[in-house]
Protein backbone atom coordinates (compact mmCIF):
# COMPACT_ATOMS: atom_id res chain seq x y z
CA UNK A 1 0.00 0.00 0.00
CA UNK A 2 1.09 3.35 -1.41
CA UNK A 3 2.04 5.98 2.16
CA UNK A 4 -0.56 8.89 1.92
CA UNK A 5 0.87 11.92 2.92
CA UNK A 6 -0.11 15.59 3.77
CA UNK A 7 0.95 18.46 0.83
CA UNK A 8 1.04 22.12 2.56
CA UNK A 9 2.12 24.63 -0.62
CA UNK A 10 2.61 27.91 0.30
CA UNK A 11 2.44 30.63 -2.59
CA UNK A 12 3.84 33.75 -1.25
CA UNK A 13 5.04 37.41 -2.19
CA UNK A 14 7.19 38.29 0.17
CA UNK A 15 9.22 36.68 2.35
CA UNK A 16 8.06 34.13 4.95
CA UNK A 17 9.68 34.63 8.67
CA UNK A 18 11.23 31.60 9.54
CA UNK A 19 9.15 31.54 13.24
CA UNK A 20 6.31 32.37 11.72
CA UNK A 21 6.12 29.27 9.36
CA UNK A 22 7.26 27.54 11.88
CA UNK A 23 4.48 28.51 14.56
CA UNK A 24 2.30 27.18 11.44
CA UNK A 25 3.94 24.20 11.10
CA UNK A 26 4.02 23.26 14.49
CA UNK A 27 -0.01 24.10 15.04
CA UNK A 28 -0.66 21.87 12.13
CA UNK A 29 1.27 19.12 13.64
CA UNK A 30 -0.31 19.66 17.46
CA UNK A 31 -3.79 19.68 15.82
CA UNK A 32 -2.85 16.49 14.49
CA UNK A 33 -1.94 15.00 17.64
CA UNK A 34 -5.71 16.37 18.89
CA UNK A 35 -7.33 14.59 15.86
CA UNK A 36 -5.89 11.23 16.54
CA UNK A 37 -6.59 11.51 20.50
CA UNK A 38 -10.35 12.69 20.24
CA UNK A 39 -10.94 9.81 17.19
CA UNK A 40 -8.52 7.39 17.51
CA UNK A 41 -8.04 7.24 21.52
CA UNK A 42 -6.63 3.95 22.22
CA UNK A 43 -4.66 3.10 18.95
CA UNK A 44 -1.81 5.34 18.74
CA UNK A 45 1.11 6.17 21.34
CA UNK A 46 2.38 9.53 21.39
CA UNK A 47 5.36 8.91 18.84
CA UNK A 48 2.39 7.71 16.17
CA UNK A 49 0.22 10.89 17.13
CA UNK A 50 3.20 13.28 15.44
CA UNK A 51 3.50 14.46 11.89
CA UNK A 52 7.08 14.16 10.64
CA UNK A 53 8.40 16.03 7.72
CA UNK A 54 9.25 13.84 4.68
CA UNK A 55 10.59 16.21 2.07
CA UNK A 56 10.87 20.14 1.20
CA UNK A 57 10.79 21.30 -2.07
CA UNK A 58 12.00 24.25 -4.14
CA UNK A 59 10.07 26.89 -5.73
CA UNK A 60 7.07 27.66 -3.49
CA UNK A 61 7.68 26.36 -0.10
CA UNK A 62 6.15 23.33 -0.38
CA UNK A 63 6.12 20.87 2.68
CA UNK A 64 5.40 17.10 3.10
CA UNK A 65 4.23 16.01 6.09
CA UNK A 66 3.71 12.19 6.99
CA UNK A 67 2.28 10.64 10.25
CA UNK A 68 3.72 7.36 11.49
CA UNK A 69 3.39 4.32 9.13
CA UNK A 70 0.94 1.47 10.85
CA UNK A 71 0.66 -2.04 9.38
CA UNK A 72 -3.32 -1.63 10.17
CA UNK A 73 -4.92 -1.07 6.67
CA UNK A 74 -7.70 1.14 8.15
CA UNK A 75 -5.17 2.90 9.47
CA UNK A 76 -4.03 4.64 6.03
CA UNK A 77 -6.29 7.08 5.75
CA UNK A 78 -6.18 8.87 9.06
CA UNK A 79 -3.93 11.46 6.77
CA UNK A 80 -7.18 12.06 4.49
CA UNK A 81 -9.14 12.38 7.73
CA UNK A 82 -7.25 14.36 8.58
CA UNK A 83 -7.09 16.69 5.93
CA UNK A 84 -10.85 17.06 6.02
CA UNK A 85 -11.17 18.03 9.59
CA UNK A 86 -8.58 20.72 8.73
CA UNK A 87 -10.89 21.46 5.50
CA UNK A 88 -14.21 21.38 7.34
CA UNK A 89 -12.73 23.76 10.15
CA UNK A 90 -11.22 26.17 8.08
CA UNK A 91 -15.43 26.31 6.22
CA UNK A 92 -17.13 26.45 9.71
CA UNK A 93 -14.47 29.40 11.08
CA UNK A 94 -15.42 30.71 7.32
CA UNK A 95 -19.09 30.94 8.42
CA UNK A 96 -20.04 28.34 5.39
CA UNK A 97 -20.97 25.29 7.46
CA UNK A 98 -22.05 24.37 10.98
CA UNK A 99 -19.68 22.20 13.41
CA UNK A 100 -20.62 19.73 15.94
CA UNK A 101 -17.31 19.83 17.40
CA UNK A 102 -16.54 21.86 20.49
CA UNK A 103 -13.41 23.62 19.61
CA UNK A 104 -11.24 24.38 23.07
CA UNK A 105 -9.22 27.60 23.18
CA UNK A 106 -6.43 25.57 21.94
CA UNK A 107 -7.72 24.49 19.16
CA UNK A 108 -8.55 28.55 18.04
CA UNK A 109 -5.07 29.41 19.03
CA UNK A 110 -3.88 26.55 16.64
CA UNK A 111 -5.80 27.43 13.77
CA UNK A 112 -4.83 30.51 14.49
CA UNK A 113 -1.07 30.33 13.94
CA UNK A 114 -1.77 27.66 11.17
CA UNK A 115 -3.45 30.68 8.85
CA UNK A 116 -1.22 33.19 10.21
CA UNK A 117 1.75 32.95 7.54
CA UNK A 118 -1.00 33.54 4.57
CA UNK A 119 -2.68 35.99 6.51
CA UNK A 120 -0.14 38.29 6.65
CA UNK A 121 1.20 38.41 2.88
CA UNK A 122 -2.10 39.96 0.12
CA UNK A 123 -0.58 37.77 -2.34
CA UNK A 124 -0.31 34.46 -0.81
CA UNK A 125 -2.49 31.31 -0.59
CA UNK A 126 -1.86 27.71 1.01
CA UNK A 127 -2.54 24.47 -0.92
CA UNK A 128 -3.42 21.59 1.22
CA UNK A 129 -3.74 18.41 -0.62
CA UNK A 130 -3.49 14.40 0.19
CA UNK A 131 -0.41 12.25 -1.75
CA UNK A 132 -0.76 8.34 -2.47
CA UNK A 133 2.39 7.45 -4.15
CA UNK A 134 2.77 10.10 -7.25
CA UNK A 135 -1.10 11.06 -7.45
CA UNK A 136 -2.31 14.62 -5.45
CA UNK A 137 -5.90 14.02 -4.53
CA UNK A 138 -8.14 16.31 -2.41
CA UNK A 139 -6.95 19.77 -2.88
CA UNK A 140 -8.29 22.28 -0.71
CA UNK A 141 -7.16 26.04 -1.09
CA UNK A 142 -6.75 28.87 1.08
CA UNK A 143 -6.60 32.63 0.44
CA UNK A 144 -5.22 35.73 1.84
CA UNK A 145 -8.60 36.88 2.03
CA UNK A 146 -10.18 33.53 3.80
CA UNK A 147 -7.37 33.30 5.88
CA UNK A 148 -8.26 36.55 7.41
CA UNK A 149 -12.12 36.21 8.09
CA UNK A 150 -11.47 32.88 9.33
CA UNK A 151 -8.69 34.17 11.65
CA UNK A 152 -11.27 37.07 12.81
CA UNK A 153 -13.95 34.82 13.37
CA UNK A 154 -11.33 32.99 15.59
CA UNK A 155 -10.30 36.23 17.44
CA UNK A 156 -13.92 37.12 17.99
CA UNK A 157 -14.90 33.62 19.67
CA UNK A 158 -11.73 33.74 21.70
CA UNK A 159 -13.11 36.87 23.02
CA UNK A 160 -16.72 36.29 23.66
CA UNK A 161 -14.89 33.37 25.53
CA UNK A 162 -13.13 35.59 27.52
CA UNK A 163 -15.57 38.01 28.73
CA UNK A 164 -17.94 35.39 29.82
CA UNK A 165 -15.26 34.27 31.69
CA UNK A 166 -14.97 37.95 33.21
CA UNK A 167 -16.91 37.62 37.42
CA UNK A 168 -19.00 40.75 38.17
CA UNK A 169 -19.81 40.73 41.86
CA UNK A 170 -22.00 42.27 44.24
CA UNK A 171 -21.64 42.65 47.98
CA UNK A 172 -24.84 42.99 50.06
CA UNK A 173 -25.10 43.10 53.91
CA UNK A 174 -27.03 40.55 56.41
CA UNK A 175 -28.82 38.55 53.84
CA UNK A 176 -30.98 35.47 54.74
CA UNK A 177 -30.28 32.31 53.39
CA UNK A 178 -30.85 28.03 54.08
CA UNK A 179 -29.37 25.09 52.81
CA UNK A 180 -30.97 23.93 49.46
CA UNK A 181 -28.27 20.95 48.83
CA UNK A 182 -25.30 19.60 50.74
CA UNK A 183 -23.05 17.03 50.84
CA UNK A 184 -20.26 17.44 53.18
CA UNK A 185 -18.51 14.17 52.47
CA UNK A 186 -14.77 13.20 51.30
CA UNK A 187 -14.22 12.93 47.44
CA UNK A 188 -18.12 14.22 47.01
CA UNK A 189 -20.14 15.26 43.73
CA UNK A 190 -22.52 16.80 44.85
CA UNK A 191 -21.98 21.02 44.78
CA UNK A 192 -23.53 22.89 47.87
CA UNK A 193 -26.15 24.85 47.28
CA UNK A 194 -27.98 27.67 49.23
CA UNK A 195 -30.78 29.86 48.48
CA UNK A 196 -31.11 33.42 49.13
CA UNK A 197 -34.91 34.54 48.37
CA UNK A 198 -34.15 38.37 48.04
CA UNK A 199 -31.71 37.51 45.03
CA UNK A 200 -32.85 34.43 43.42
CA UNK A 201 -35.04 31.64 44.15
CA UNK A 202 -32.29 29.40 42.22
CA UNK A 203 -30.21 27.81 44.37
CA UNK A 204 -26.69 28.46 43.61
CA UNK A 205 -23.32 27.12 44.30
CA UNK A 206 -21.77 28.47 48.15
CA UNK A 207 -17.89 29.52 48.89
CA UNK A 208 -17.12 29.99 52.54
CA UNK A 209 -14.39 32.48 52.58
CA UNK A 210 -14.18 31.13 56.40
CA UNK A 211 -13.32 27.86 57.38
CA UNK A 212 -15.43 28.67 60.71
CA UNK A 213 -17.95 29.96 59.32
CA UNK A 214 -18.75 26.57 57.01
CA UNK A 215 -18.60 25.08 60.22
CA UNK A 216 -20.66 26.75 62.23
CA UNK A 217 -22.94 26.51 59.10
CA UNK A 218 -22.88 22.84 58.90
CA UNK A 219 -23.17 21.70 62.35
CA UNK A 220 -25.91 21.60 64.90
CA UNK A 221 -26.70 25.02 66.64
CA UNK A 222 -26.78 24.80 70.37
CA UNK A 223 -29.34 27.71 70.68
CA UNK A 224 -31.72 25.32 68.75
CA UNK A 225 -31.48 21.58 69.90
CA UNK A 226 -34.27 20.27 68.16
CA UNK A 227 -34.09 21.78 65.00
CA UNK A 228 -31.39 19.96 62.22
CA UNK A 229 -28.70 22.89 60.89
CA UNK A 230 -30.19 21.85 57.53
CA UNK A 231 -33.37 23.63 58.27
CA UNK A 232 -32.00 26.54 60.08
CA UNK A 233 -31.90 30.54 58.46
CA UNK A 234 -29.00 31.81 58.27
CA UNK A 235 -27.63 35.77 57.45
CA UNK A 236 -24.75 36.58 56.36
CA UNK A 237 -22.68 39.65 54.63
CA UNK A 238 -22.92 37.88 50.47
CA UNK A 239 -20.80 38.89 47.63
CA UNK A 240 -22.99 37.38 44.32
CA UNK A 241 -21.08 36.10 41.78
CA UNK A 242 -22.09 36.45 38.30
CA UNK A 243 -20.39 35.52 34.62
CA UNK A 244 -22.12 36.79 31.32
CA UNK A 245 -24.73 38.61 33.48
CA UNK A 246 -26.26 35.31 35.26
CA UNK A 247 -25.89 34.50 38.37
CA UNK A 248 -23.08 31.80 39.26
CA UNK A 249 -22.37 31.54 42.91
CA UNK A 250 -22.74 33.08 46.14
CA UNK A 251 -19.36 34.03 48.54
CA UNK A 252 -20.32 34.06 52.20
CA UNK A 253 -17.94 36.94 53.42
CA UNK A 254 -19.31 36.75 57.33
CA UNK A 255 -21.64 34.51 58.95
CA UNK A 256 -23.38 36.22 61.87
CA UNK A 257 -24.04 33.27 63.48
CA UNK A 258 -25.49 34.51 66.79
CA UNK A 259 -28.41 36.01 64.11
CA UNK A 260 -29.22 32.48 63.50
CA UNK A 261 -32.99 31.56 63.70
CA UNK A 262 -35.57 28.99 62.70
CA UNK A 263 -37.93 28.72 60.39
CA UNK A 264 -41.20 29.13 62.07
CA UNK A 265 -39.50 32.82 63.35
CA UNK A 266 -39.27 34.04 60.24
CA UNK A 267 -42.15 36.52 60.58
CA UNK A 268 -40.89 38.11 63.73
CA UNK A 269 -37.52 38.10 61.98
CA UNK A 270 -36.29 41.88 61.07
CA UNK A 271 -33.36 43.17 60.53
Amino acid sequence: MEETTLLIRFTNTKAVELNQFTLSLNALALQYESFLKENYPSSYTGEERKLYIRKVDQGSIIVELAGMILPLIQDANTIIEFFNYIKCSIEFFLGKINSTKNYSNADLNQFNSFLNPIACDQGATMYCSTKSGDIVNNTYNISYLDSNVAQNRINKMLESRFQEKQVDTTFYEKMCFQWAITSFKQNKKVIDKIIIDNISRKPLKVLFINESDKISATTNNLAFPENNWQDLIYVADVEVCCTAGHLRAYKIMKLYTEETFVTEDVDDYSL
